[in-house]
């Protein structure tokens, strides 16, 4: 039987290769939304598979899933300024409703991963540059 994580894995991944197939015809707007897009469920796949297995994280790793929480809210904020009627309590039919889903998802992961990592590692330390620009992406999401 599979658990919640294999589901939200396997998703991820299977997303991950229809849309790679799709980036050589995107144009270059929602090339850059899929290459974003691919990055955060790379990170997603790989993030329900560590917990699967009972892997402890590392400092990496932790500093990949705060960065990559951002960048989910971020893609959210962006797919739901493109579609405006997303509903996002039921199951996906279409393309854009499975990858709000996906993003939702990967959120409650991640923001479950930080709380888990920060009891045996310590908080990740971003360049200033790298830091000012999660705190103001961070405000713009409050504010929306």
């Amino acid at each position: 039987m599979k658990t919640d994580l294999q589901r939200q894995s396997n998703a991820a991944h299977g997303f991950r290769l229809w849309l790679t197939s799709l980036l050589a015809r995107q144009t270059e707007a929602s090339r850059e939304f899929s290459h974003d897009l691919l990055c955060t469920l790379e990170i997603y796949e790989s993030e329900c598979n560590r917990r699967i297995d009972g892997v402890p994280a590392t400092q990496d790793l932790f500093a990949a899933v705060v960065s990559a929480r951002t960048l989910a809210r971020m893609l959210l904020n962006e797919l739901l300024d493109w579609n405006p009627d997303l509903n996002a309590s039921c199951e996906p039919q279409t393309i854009p409703e499975m990858a709000f889903r996906l993003l939702r998802d990967a959120v409650e992961l991640f923001e479950a991963s930080e709380q888990e990592m920060s009891t045996y590692l310590e908080q990740p330390v971003f360049p200033a540059r790298v830091t000012e620009l999660i705190s103001a992406a961070q405000t713009v999401q409050s504010l929306a």
